[in-house]
C-alpha cells in the first residue's frame, strides 16, 4: 500500500511540474480525487514557482490573443485603411461597450 501512495504522488508531481498538466487531468490519470492531488502538490517545494510560471504563461497567451483579436477587428472595421480620430474614437467606444458587459 505504501508503494502505491508513493507512486501516485511521484506521478502527479512529474505530470504537474515537468509536463505542466492541469490538476483535473492529473486526477484522471492517477485515479485520485482533486482534493488529494491538489493538497499533495501544494505541499511540494516548487509549487509557488510553478504557479508563477503558469500565471506568466497565461498572461502571454492572453496578450497574444488580444493582439490578434484587435488586428482582426481593425481589419473588419476599417477596411479602407484610414485611421483617423473618428475611427479611433469608434474603436474605443466599441471596446468600452465590450468591457463593460464582461464579468470578471
Amino acid at each position: 500500500m505504501d508503494g502505491e501512495k508513493k507512486d501516485w504522488k511521484e506521478m502527479s508531481e512529474t505530470l504537474f511540474f515537468r509536463d505542466h498538466m492541469k490538476i483535473g487531468d492529473i486526477c484522471r490519470r492517477v485515479g485520485r480525487t482533486r482534493k488529494y492531488v491538489s493538497g499533495h502538490l501544494q505541499g511540494c517545494s516548487g509549487y509557488g514557482a510553478e504557479k508563477q510560471y503558469r500565471k506568466s504563461r497565461q498572461e502571454e497567451k492572453r496578450r497574444q490573443y488580444q493582439a490578434e483579436w484587435n488586428r482582426s477587428r481593425r481589419r473588419e472595421s476599417f477596411a479602407s485603411g484610414d485611421v483617423t480620430a473618428d475611427t479611433l474614437r469608434q474603436e474605443h467606444d466599441v471596446a468600452a461597450r465590450i468591457l463593460s458587459s464582461e464579468r470578471y
